[in-house]
């Protein structure tokens, strides 16, 4: 499969479980409830954690001198 391919599948896959998303909540008049915030806070523990873990500090590459 060539790189175009296999990036419009993704897209229509992503697109498919928005609109079935989507669908779900219309059908139960559910309301949106954005959360970025929260998820935002822990996806950069999640990389300082990462980042800890690979020897990396809050600025660069931690080297023992």
């Amino acid at each position: 499969m060539s790189g175009g391919l296999v990036k419009n599948r993704a897209i229509v896959a992503i697109a498919r479980i928005l609109l079935g998303r989507i669908f779900i909540m219309l059908t139960r008049g559910e309301k949106f409830i954005d959360d970025v915030d929260g998820l935002t806070e822990r996806n950069i523990r999640s990389m300082e954690e990462m980042a800890r873990g690979e020897g990396w500090g809050a600025v660069g590459p931690q080297t023992s001198r």
